[in-house]
């Protein structure tokens, strides 16, 4: 008889960095949900492209290129079973749409989107979304049911 072992889920977190709300929500949901592996985009930290501060965050912003960004995006959605994306309501986030296409297409896991209203999602982003939640909550509750 053999006994499985059930691995935590290993969720990527996307959303708005800059003109955004703080990167608080990114933080309150790793302490919120201990019990799931959390892919934080943010942090550059072992990697060895760059110098990093405590938090992970590139010293100097200008030593990233844009291809640098795009590979990150690549090895880091690689290791994960599900996107959560953060869209919060009159913010712009051309790298966030980019996130949730990339998981849907190139990837094949599962999107959740935390907004207040769908119609902020627009229709090249919504036809990659498979599940929209009012709270952070609610989308990772659906991620551990799907993934």
């Amino acid at each position: 008889m053999s006994v499985q072992t059930i691995r935590s889920p290993a969720i990527y977190l996307a959303g708005p960095v800059e003109n955004g709300p703080s990167q608080e929500w990114r933080e309150d949901g790793k302490r919120d949900h201990p019990d799931v592996e959390f892919i934080n985009p943010m942090d550059w930290s072992g990697l060895g492209w760059c110098e990093v501060d405590e938090k992970g965050m590139p010293v100097d912003s200008s030593a990233i290129q844009p291809a640098d960004i795009r590979t990150k995006c690549e090895r880091d959605m690689a290791e994960a079973d599900g996107l959560f994306a953060f869209k919060p309501e009159g913010v712009q986030s051309d790298g966030t749409a980019m996130e949730i296409r990339m998981a849907a297409a190139e990837f094949g896991i599962p999107v959740a989107v935390w907004t207040s209203t769908e119609d902020q999602l627009g229709g090249f982003v919504a036809g990659h979304v498979d599940y929209v939640g009012a709270t952070f909550d609610e989308c990772i509750q659906w991620l551990w049911q799907n993934v």
